[in-house]
C-alpha cells in the first residue's frame, strides 16, 4: 500500500537550536551541549554528543525499552569538528541528518550530512549544495557574519516520506525553491512539479500551525506571501497586529542626538508579505504599505545619575481616558534604558536639552496619544513587568494631544514633556 506522509522534526529538535539555526546573525556561540532529538513519531531518539579530547562527536540511536526509558540501537561518529547545529531523525530510526557545524554555520564539508548505522553515507559543503541545485547566483544573497553563513535564516525544513523514499526538503528564504535530498543515499534530488505541490501543501499546513501558536512568524509570513493562496491573506492581515515589539538604541550620523526605536519584525515581515501577496511593488526597508510609523521626542526634568531609571513611552488609543490609560494595555510601547545609557563607561551619550528622540515602527493605523513615564525613583519597574505605572518620586507626561497614524506614512508626535512629578504612590 502506497504511503504518502510528511514528517517534521518535533519541536524538541528545534527548541534547542533555533537560536543559531534560524535566527542568529551574531558571532557569540556558547559551547555545544549533548542533545536528545526525537523522531516525529516519538519512536526513536538520537543522542548527539559533542566532541571532547578523547573522541569525535557521536550520535547514538535509541528505541523505547518498554520501561519508560531508552535502549541503544546503533551508533556512529560524526565528521563535525565539534558538533552539528541541528539534527533530524527518520521515523524508522534508520537515518540521521545533521545540519551545519557548531561555531561555523554554513561552512565546512558537512553543511548537510547523512548517516545510518554503517556510518556517514554522504556529506555536502555549501558550495557543493548550491552547485547541485543550480542556485549559485541566488546564494549571493545569503547573509554572512565573521563566523558564519546564515543560509537557513527563515528557512522551512521538512522530512518528506513519499513512495517509500524519505527526502530532506529545505526551502531557503534566499532562493525561494525547494532543495531536496534522498536521506538514504544523501544524493541531491531535483523535485518534480508534484513534489513541489506536496511540499508546498505540507509547509503551508506547518506555518499556519506555527502562526496559531505565535512561533516562527517571519518564516511563516514570507512563505504565505509567496504562495499567494487567497484563503491565507487573512492570516497575514492578522499578523499585522503581532505584539512582539523589541527596542534598540542608535547613535545618529553627523552628530545628531541618540534615539530609541521600537520595532516589530513580525509586523514588518507581514507587511512585506502582503505587498508581495497583493502584487504591489516592493518597498525599501522600513517602508510600509499597511502600517505606519511615529516619530517624536520626550523631555525629562533631569538626567539620571544611576543606571536603574528608565523611560517608558506608550502609544495610547485616543479613546482611552487619561486616568485609565494603562488599562488599555498599549501594544505599542518602548522602554528606554536611560540610566544605563547616560552612566555607561563605554559609550558617551549624545542627549541634548534632556530630550530623547523616539521612533515607533510598524504602527497599526489609527488615532493615539503619547504617554511617557520616567521611572526615576525606587521601586523601579522591571523588564517584563508590562506597563510601568509611576509611583512617588517618578514623573509622567500630562498632554493628550491626539495624532493620526495612516498606512505608509510617518506621523510626528508633539513634544512630550515628562516632567509632572508624582507625589503619592499609586
Amino acid at each position: 500500500m502506497k504511503s504518502d506522509t510528511l514528517c517534521r522534526a518535533t519541536p524538541l529538535v528545534f527548541a534547542l537550536t533555533l537560536l543559531f539555526a534560524l535566527r542568529a546573525s551574531a558571532d557569540s556561540w556558547a559551547g555545544p551541549q549533548q542533545r536528545d532529538i526525537l523522531s516525529a513519531n516519538g519512536q526513536f531518539m538520537a543522542r548527539v554528543t559533542p566532541a571532547d579530547k578523547k573522541q569525535p562527536p557521536q550520535v547514538v540511536m535509541h528505541k523505547p525499552d518498554g520501561r519508560q526509558g531508552w535502549t541503544p540501537v546503533w551508533k556512529t561518529d560524526l565528521s563535525n569538528a565539534d558538533a552539528p547545529v541541528d539534527a533530524m531523525v527518520t521515523d524508522d530510526g534508520q537515518h540521521v541528518v545533521t545540519l551545519d557545524n557548531w561555531h561555523r554555520m554554513g561552512f565546512g564539508a558537512e553543511v548537510i550530512a547523512f548517516y545510518d548505522r554503517t556510518g556517514q553515507r554522504k556529506r555536502h559543503s555549501f558550495e557543493q549544495m548550491i552547485a547541485a541545485a543550480g542556485v549559485e547566483k541566488e546564494a549571493q544573497r545569503v547573509s554572512r557574519s565573521v563566523s558564519s553563513r546564515w543560509w537557513r535564516n527563515d528557512a522551512i525544513t521538512l522530512l518528506d516520506v513519499h513512495d517509500g523514499r524519505t527526502r530532506l526538503a529545505i526551502y531557503p528564504d534566499w532562493c525561494r525553491q525547494w532543495l531536496t535530498w534522498d536521506v538514504a543515499t544523501g544524493e541531491f534530488l531535483k523535485p518534480t512539479a508534484g513534489d513541489v505541490k506536496r511540499l508546498d501543501d505540507a509547509a503551508r499546513k506547518r506555518v499556519l500551525a506555527d502562526l496559531a501558536r505565535g512561533a516562527e512568524v517571519e518564516s511563516a509570513a514570507k512563505f504565505l506571501g509567496r504562495l499567494k493562496r487567497p484563503e491565507d491573506r487573512a492570516a497575514l492581515v492578522q499578523l499585522l497586529g503581532h505584539a512582539g515589539y523589541t527596542r534598540s538604541r542608535s547613535s545618529s550620523s553627523g552628530g545628531d542626538p541618540d534615539y530609541y526605536t521600537a520595532e516589530n519584525r513580525g509586523r514588518a515581515t507581514a507587511d512585506a508579505a502582503l505587498v508581495e501577496f497583493d502584487g504591489r511593488p516592493a518597498l525599501e526597508q522600513r517602508s510600509y504599505a499597511y502600517l505606519g510609523r511615529v516619530h517624536g521626542a520626550v523631555r525629562v526634568k533631569t538626567l539620571p545619575k544611576e543606571p536603574q531609571p528608565t523611560v517608558g513611552v506608550y502609544l495610547v488609543p485616543a479613546d482611552a481616558p487619561a486616568d485609565r490609560w494603562a488599562a488599555a494595555d498599549p501594544v505599542h510601547r518602548l522602554r528606554m534604558d536611560l540610566g544605563e545609557h547616560v552612566t555607561s563607561r563605554f559609550t558617551r551619550a549624545n542627549i541634548v536639552d534632556n530630550t530623547i528622540p523616539f521612533r515607533f515602527e510598524c504602527v497599526t493605523p489609527g488615532r493615539y496619544w503619547v504617554k511617557a513615564v520616567y521611572d526615576s525613583a525606587e521601586p523601579y519597574c522591571k523588564e517584563g513587568d508590562g506597563v510601568c505605572l509611576p509611583t512617588a518620586g517618578d514623573f509622567e507626561s500630562a498632554d493628550r494631544t491626539v495624532i493620526e497614524v495612516t498606512a505608509g506614512q510617518t506621523a510626528t508626535a508633539p513634544p512630550v514633556d515628562c516632567t509632572t512629578g508624582v507625589g503619592a504612590k499609586r
